[in-house]
């Protein structure tokens, strides 16, 4: 497969993994899709990256942890519990690697962009900068029970963020994929 191909493929996988964390479908406790799914994709999506872009290859790590923590957070649920609520030094640890998860992909998609479609590059940045803004925030705020409005407007904000970038993924996929047709198209001209 070409290179702008893998690396379309792999910013869709990844998008869609995003999506899937987003989604919280519930029937009474059961998670119909739950968030291991999301990961799952994010680390397919990060170990193709990592086959051309560095700065991906360490994210599987993290990625491994993640998926790690969603099954042991879904098993835990499936018997009637969170497997490590009152241990804030781990949620904290957890909320820290996500973070730095997705701050580190966003930064390789926008280099990604800067490589290929440059006029994405600024969105991405720009949407990296406001979800990492506020997914501190929102792990902040849950350690203060006062909920005020700011909180209510910052939580219902960030997945419109989330979206946001998505959106620039899949953009920038599909950029890729129209690159990769138009040299195909060219080489078949030179026959």
């Amino acid at each position: 497969m070409n290179v702008k191909k893998e690396l379309a493929s792999s910013l869709r996988l990844c998008a869609w993994g995003m999506i899937f964390l987003m989604l919280d479908i519930n029937i009474s406790v059961f998670d119909i899709l739950p968030d291991v799914f999301g990961w799952v994709l994010l680390l397919v999506g990060v170990q193709r990256l990592a086959k051309y872009r560095q700065e991906a290859s360490h994210l599987r790590v993290f990625a491994l942890v993640l998926i790690i923590n969603e099954t042991f957070t879904l098993v835990g649920k499936m018997f009637g519990g969170e497997v490590y609520e009152d241990i804030l030094a781990l949620t904290l640890l957890i909320y820290v690697i996500s973070l730095y998860f997705y701050f580190a992909f966003f930064t390789c998609a926008a280099n990604i962009a800067d490589e290929y479609a440059p006029e994405i590059k600024s969105p991405i940045i720009a949407g990296r900068n406001v979800y990492s803004v506020l997914f501190c925030f929102n792990t902040l705020l849950m350690f203060f029970e006062d909920v005020s409005a700011l909180s209510v407007v910052s939580l219902i904000v960030t997945p419109f963020a989330l979206v946001g970038i998505c959106i620039c993924l899949f953009s920038l996929a599909k950029e890729l994929a129209s690159e990769e047709d138009e040299d195909e198209n060219e080489n078949a001209a030179e026959f």
